[in-house]
Formats: structure tokens, C-alpha cells, sequence
């Protein structure tokens, strides 16, 4: 009988398995311990809109939007060309981030830029977003189910289809228990891992309403350099 994995090689296992199955779902690009405000997901898949990513790359914009604060203040201007008053916008952003972080983001935002300066007044040229449909996030846990659910509802605002992924004795042990339902109503999917094989016990919600706009596209930008490689190759 061969020698009982350790409990690092199980998870290893359980990631690369989740990973192949996400690219089988047609989601091509896919990392592992993406990092949120609240935790790490433990894997993230995304499919990408290659029209929006060719839209993208021909703008040059070929670098990250970059941290939360760039991110929520590029969203907040207005799209088709439209402008908006710097004095505006800092009356919104600069007690929420100060002063100095608030220049640091408008500085990037045009040095890359997502974002020119006419006159007073900021214009978004990120016309591409969102450049991805649809994400992706997995938690995978060994047996602590109660942590791993509640990791996977924090990972619902970054995507509506957020799951946990665990070993087939204990998915099942939840599918099939009154334990169903905690999932369910946190909209959670669950994943059986065995082997090689992942199967969906329990479907995640899409039709959640927990989805934070500048979280999901910091989760998206963070597989940007994957996306670029990915297409460039």
C-alpha cells in the first residue's frame, strides 16, 4: 500500500486537480493564492473577452490598472469620453484614501495611461472594461468546513461563483447532511475533489447580490499579465 499523502501534498493535489478542471469549464487562464483584502483564494480562474483584450493591448494599455485606490477611482469616472472635475473627484476620494494616496493614484492612472488630464478635469480611456466575463474562485479546505465557507463568502465579492473545493468523503459528508442548506443560503458552491475528478455537489448562486465592483476588477487585473502572455503566445 503506497505511503499516506501529507496533508501540504493533499492540498497540492486538490489545486492542481481544481485547476484542470477550471481550464476543462473553458476558463483560461487560472492562478493560485490570489490575495484579497480579507484573506488569500486559494485558486482563481477567469475567462478573459479576447475582442476587449485586443482593445486593450492596441490602447497600450499593457500594465495593471494597479492597487484598490487606482481601481475605485478609475471606475468612478464616466465612460464615452466623458470628464469629470479633478476638484470633484477629490472632494469624493481624498478623505476616503488622504491626500498623498489620492495624487499617487491619479499620477499612475495617467503615467499608464487609463487616464488623461484635460485642463481641470480627468477623461477615462479604459474603454475595454471589463476585459473578463466570467470568474472563478475556488477555497480549498481538508476538512474545516466551517472556515472554508466563510472564506468562500467573502470570495462572492469578487465573483458571484465562488466555491469550496474539498476531498469527495467530506463534500459528500455536506451535500448530503443538513449542511446543505448553510451553503445554499450563502449562495457557495461545493466541489468534490477525487483523484483526478471535480464534480459541482452543489451549485453556487449567481444571482447574488454581494459583488463589489472595484474588488472583482482588482481580482481580474491581478490575472492581467497571465491574460497578455496568454495572448501573445
Amino acid at each position: 500500500m503506497p505511503p499516506a499523502l501529507k496533508a501540504a501534498d493533499l492540498e497540492a493535489h486538490l489545486a492542481g486537480t481544481v485547476l484542470r478542471w477550471l481550464c476543462e469549464q473553458g476558463l483560461l487562464v487560472q492562478m493560485e493564492e490570489f490575495v484579497t483584502p480579507w484573506g488569500v483564494a486559494d485558486v482563481l480562474g477567469i475567462r478573459f473577452n479576447i475582442d476587449r483584450v485586443y482593445a486593450r493591448i492596441a490602447a497600450g494599455h499593457l500594465d495593471p490598472v494597479g492597487d484598490a485606490h487606482a481601481v475605485q477611482l478609475l471606475l468612478s469616472l464616466p465612460t464615452g469620453g466623458k470628464s469629470k472635475r479633478i476638484a470633484d473627484v477629490a472632494r469624493k476620494f481624498e478623505p476616503l484614501f488622504g491626500p498623498a494616496l489620492f495624487e499617487r493614484a491619479v499620477r499612475n492612472l495617467i503615467r499608464k495611461r487609463f487616464v488623461v488630464q484635460e485642463g481641470a478635469a480627468l477623461v477615462r480611456r479604459a474603454d475595454w472594461i471589463p476585459y473578463h466575463e466570467q470568474l472563478v474562485a475556488v477555497e480549498l479546505k481538508l476538512r474545516r468546513i466551517d472556515q472554508a465557507l466563510t472564506q468562500a463568502r467573502r470570495h462572492k465579492a469578487i465573483t458571484a461563483e465562488s466555491y469550496v473545493g474539498m476531498p469527495a468523503v467530506i463534500a459528500e459528508r455536506v451535500a448530503f447532511t443538513e449542511r446543505r442548506s448553510e451553503f445554499e443560503a450563502a449562495g457557495v458552491g461545493l466541489l468534490s475533489v477525487q483523484d483526478e475528478i471535480c464534480k459541482v455537489l452543489i451549485p453556487p448562486d449567481l444571482s447574488s447580490k454581494t459583488l463589489i465592483e472595484a474588488q472583482e476588477l482588482c481580482a481580474a487585473e491581478a490575472c492581467w499579465r497571465k491574460v497578455l502572455k496568454t495572448v501573445q503566445h
